[in-house]
């Protein structure tokens, strides 16, 4: 079962494999989708980080954070989605944990979702190679969120 957890302030993410950006540290004011990743790497457990360090603009504004996946290049699929931010207890990393490899992982269906996994949440499913982020604004608009989201391969010990 993959894990989530959500940690204070950190520096930069750590790893023995270097740490790839789905989204670049910035300032975002408007939603969007970063760009396409690919994994190559190894490793025992993919972990996604979402590292937020500052918001200036309207109270009551939010931001959602998503990690989706995609076997074909074309369709992607939530399999992480961050907690909602709010502002409030900044600033804040949130990680996101898969395992590589599970014999024991039943097999699973499901739809396809494209940013409507509910907050805080992760799908447990085979992780594909390709990652991208998307995140959405929301509120009464002129909010700019400072953050960035990596993926760091974690091999196993």
């Amino acid at each position: 079962m993959p894990t989530a957890a959500t940690t204070g302030s950190a520096p930069t993410p750590t790893g023995e494999t270097a740490a790839l950006q789905l989204v670049e540290h910035g300032a975002y004011s408007a939603s969007g989708v970063g760009a396409k990743v690919l994994v190559a790497a190894e490793y025992a457990h993919l972990v996604f980080e979402l590292i937020v360090t500052a918001v200036a603009g309207v109270p009551g504004d939010t931001l959602a954070v998503f990690v989706q996946q995609s076997w074909d290049g074309v369709n992607y699929d939530d399999v992480a989605a961050f907690a909602l931010l709010t502002g409030a207890a900044l600033p804040q990393v949130q990680q996101a944990s898969f395992p590589a490899r599970r014999p024991d992982a039943a097999p699973e269906l499901h739809t396809q979702t494209d940013a409507a996994l509910p907050a805080a949440s992760l799908r447990d499913v085979p992780l594909a190679r390709q990652f991208r982020a998307k995140w959405s604004v929301a509120g009464g608009g002129g909010s700019a969120w400072t953050f960035q989201v990596v993926a760091v391969p974690r091999a196993s010990r």
